[in-house]
């Protein structure tokens, strides 16, 4: 519970610290092996968190969530075809909007922009309010040469951003 405490407020290593000793405790623990896995994610150690990964992998345990974390990793590190192997298999077991929004960008890395689009427009449909998968979506967009569409949603990425912005500063 302090472990998901500290990732709420973005305390990493803190995070990774709790996590451990629940993981001394009951070494398979899922929960405590996924929130490591997110944990080195944020704190960019992709090579450890892809091992973390590879663990959740082979005890069966939330293969889902453990292919797309993978699938993040991978693509961070710039392996972008061994990524898209395991979003292909995280899309299997979750049905969010993170998933095809990074399949979308995984696409447009690979140059596949047919797919590309597929995959940012599921990811809209999931998820309505994302302004990134807008963003990447109208990039898509232009470079299928889709002008008016390209500029439809360009201007609704721009909104949506506006809208995001406004909502952080009132917050704030």
């Amino acid at each position: 519970a302090i472990a998901n405490v500290a990732m709420s407020a973005e305390d990493f290593p803190r995070a990774l610290d709790f996590y451990d000793r629940t993981l001394a405790l009951s070494i398979d623990d899922p929960d405590a092996l996924a929130g490591t896995l997110r944990a080195l994610t944020y704190e960019n150690r992709h090579d450890d968190a892809i091992a973390v990964a590879d663990k959740l992998i082979a005890l069966g345990r939330n293969p889902g969530e453990a292919h797309y974390w993978r699938a993040m990793n991978l693509a961070r590190l710039k392996r972008d075809d061994q990524a898209w192997i395991d979003i292909e298999e995280a899309a299997k077991g979750l049905a969010n909007a993170d998933v095809p929004k990074l399949a979308g960008i995984l696409a447009i890395n690979r140059r596949d922009m047919t797919t590309a689009r597929q995959r940012l427009e599921l990811a809209r449909v999931r998820r309505r309010t994302d302004c990134e998968t807008l963003f990447y979506l109208q990039t898509v967009l232009a470079e299928q040469r889709d002008w008016e569409a390209a500029v439809n949603m360009s201007a609704e990425a721009g909104a949506c951003f506006e809208k995001e912005e406004a909502s952080i500063e009132e917050e704030l």
